[in-house]
């Protein structure tokens, strides 16, 4: 849901006190409920007069209703931007066909609840192919299909009011199924949470030369109901009453918004009967990455390890920190996702296959466009790491140069290897968003390389400028910082998932008619999606708790404290979040390591100051110790994480070619 926010407006008309929403289906079109702009009593509708105002983050614009772009029984109406230009930059949200009942939803919109800021309802399509009676002022009509919802909120408490909610997007998986359109009402309240929508293929049907209508996904069968039963039942006992364990279990396996998807539930029951169908939704991949991350948090569990041993052994590979180990679970995923993305583009001329990408292509585009700025990244990122190991050669040579050895040679070299680093580093700011923000770091390390050739020339007169490069190439180092950040948030928004989505309708259409070898290629490419997305949401997680963990070590170097509590500005929230992540990958020596350290400061408050200095110099050698740990650890994860980014990389000429016929 979170791709998609920047998609949706609130929709207001000037002179009223109309409000609704809407959501991008193009780059200048938006599409609402009919009523939201007009009174659907009449026929025609009624429009109602006044400025039509659409508001999204971050732009605002002026919109009209598209001349005959509307449908009174559907209740769906097409509007066009006045000022679609910012839009372009916005996702479009795909609009899907669903053929089936039973999928969990999300909507963004602006009812009564939270008209400024807008909120996020979830629910359960009860059916998605149910009849709604139009009452007109001189006929009643009913209209089929219309998609039947059971909304949480609506039927929350007393009941949130649905109002201003018309015209939203209802999002399963990666598309919209359709819009919100009517609720069954009682003194403002929807009764028994029901709502009704508006099908995406009555909104596509508007304008079907613009808009397109992906396939129906059919529902995967991960696991049977019994299975799925014991699987809950195994997870409850495992965590006990340790709710908060197990949202850190799904957010540094799954990632934050694996973890987020179950906001409300108060205890470690309610957010697995939750969690497991949001998952299994999700598609193959999902629930082994989860069974995996709790075997690691609970080792020990044996119900948790036979369950895995019989229906994902992939959940038994062990999260170690070793990086073999780790890198070889990684380059295996990677291999079935390109083997899987090498078949695809031996079939791309297909006519199905052509039919599906199609549908796919802003996503397929705008993903591979994610993972072009991820490999930049990663390329500048890189950069800066071959710098940092250069620069002690470096300095040596200038050091010996003021001293008056004949280093013209090494120079030469240095030159060389800084002019070709900027070179490289240049040629990724192009197309690269923000690249104004790399250029003074570029510019620089050129001038330090000219400044090394020109001294690599000079028969006997030392330029000044050649003495201080080795300080200033050490001033670039800390921008590794900034780029690393850049990267992370990069890595954040990869969109993987319409891969998973591309291979599993592949599979339904032309599987009966694709080699066995390639069907197989195409179904573990599909579940190795599915984990590797999860593994790169979970890492950039963990990465996110390290990363605070550090700027919060980082505060200590200031502090003139010696007990190691006192040297935080809040040492509770520090242990916490420690002993969280060490809890959630308890078999591993960084995590034992640092329990092992942590023992003797559990306490919240620090103890008086040492006074003795034999107690001061243990004390400072302990923390010393574990500082330097931590920060081990947070290079390892960050190491993790750039090695993963550059596999995603990979996918990118593969992707390019499947998008180009």
């Amino acid at each position: 849901m979170d791709e998609f926010r920047d998609a949706i407006a609130k929709i207001t008309i000037e002179g009223t006190n109309v409000r609704g929403t809407g959501f991008l289906v193009a780059p200048d079109l938006v599409a609402t409920a009919l009523h939201v702009v007009a009174d659907r009593g009449t026929e025609p509708p009624t429009f109602f007069p006044g400025t039509i105002h659409l508001e999204f983050r971050g732009h605002k614009t002026a919109a009209e209703v598209i001349p005959n772009k509307w449908n009174l029984d559907a209740d769906c109406v097409l509007l066009r931007c006045f000022d679609p230009g910012p839009l372009a930059a916005y996702p479009a949200i795909p609009l899907r066909e669903l053929n089936h009942s039973d999928d969990l939803f999300k909507t963004r919109g602006y009812p009564d609840a939270q008209p400024i800021d807008g909120m996020t309802w979830a629910g359960k399509v009860r059916d998605h192919a149910a009849r709604l009676t139009n009452f007109y002022a001189m006929r009643r009509s009913a209209y089929e299909p219309v998609l039947q919802l059971f909304c949480e909120e609506a039927g929350a408490g007393t009941g949130a009011p649905p109002k201003g909610l018309s015209g939203a997007p209802i999002i399963v998986g990666s598309a919209a199924i359709g819009l919100m359109r009517f609720a069954l009402m009682q003194d403002g309240r929807a009764v028994a949470a029901t709502l009704y929508g508006c099908s995406a293929r009555d909104i596509v049907a508007l304008d079907p030369e613009k808009l397109s209508l992906r396939l129906p996904l059919a529902p995967t069968v991960l696991l049977t109901p019994e299975q799925m039963a014991r699987l809950a039942r195994f997870l409850i006992t495992a965590f006990a009453s340790n709710l908060n364990g197990l949202r850190r279990t799904v957010r540094f396996s799954l990632g934050v918004e694996a973890e987020r998807s179950v906001t409300r539930a108060k205890d470690v029951d309610e957010f697995v009967s939750t969690l497991l169908p949001t998952l299994a939704q999700q598609g193959p991949g999902m629930i082994s990455v989860l069974l995996r991350g709790s075997i690691a948090a609970h080792p020990a569990d044996q119900d948790l390890c036979a369950f895995a041993k019989q229906v994902s052994p992939y959940a038994l590979q062990p999260l170690n920190d070793d990086r073999d180990v780790q890198e070889k679970h990684d380059r295996e995923l990677e291999t079935k996702i390109e083997r899987a993305l090498i078949d695809l583009n031996r079939i791309r001329q297909t006519r199905d296959l052509h039919h599906i990408m199609a549908s796919y292509r802003p996503d397929f585009e705008k993903t591979r466009q994610q993972i072009v700025v991820l490999a930049k990244y990663k390329e500048l990122h890189n950069c800066l790491h071959e710098l940092q190991k250069r620069l002690n050669q470096i300095a040596n040579n200038v050091t010996r140069l003021k001293s008056g050895d004949n280093v013209r040679p090494y120079l030469r070299e240095d030159a060389n290897f800084l002019r070709n680093l900027a070179r490289t580093a240049r040629n990724q700011t192009v197309n690269l968003p923000a690249a104004e923000d790399e250029q003074d770091w570029i510019a620089e390390l050129g001038a330090c390389a000219e400044d090394m050739k020109a001294a690599s020339l000079a028969v006997s007169v030392i330029d000044e400028n050649v003495l201080l490069v080795p300080d200033r190439l050490t001033h670039l180092l800390p921008k590794a910082s900034h780029i690393n950040r850049e990267l992370v948030d990069r890595a954040k928004n990869v969109g993987l998932n319409n891969f998973a989505e591309t291979m599993r309708l592949v599979e339904q259409q032309l599987g009966a008619t694709m080699a066995e070898n390639s069907l197989n290629r195409l179904r573990e490419g599909t579940l190795s999606v599915g984990r590797l997305r999860s593994r790169l949401a979970g890492l950039v997680s963990e990465h996110d708790e390290w990363q605070s963990l550090n700027t919060d070590l980082e505060y200590t170097k200031s502090q003139k404290k010696i007990q190691p509590q006192a040297r935080f500005s809040s040492w509770p929230q520090f242990r916490a979040k420690l002993i969280g992540l060490c809890e959630a990958f308890p078999q591993e020596e960084w995590s034992i390591e640092l329990k092992a350290m942590m023992k003797p400061w559990m306490a919240d408050d620090p103890p008086p100051e040492p006074q003795l200095p034999t107690n001061i110099w243990k004390l400072n050698e302990d923390f010393d110790a574990f500082y330097k740990q931590c920060v081990e650890r947070f290079i390892e994860v960050d190491h993790e994480l750039n090695e993963l980014c550059k596999k995603v990389a990979s996918f990118e000429t593969p992707l390019y070619s499947l998008l180009n016929e």
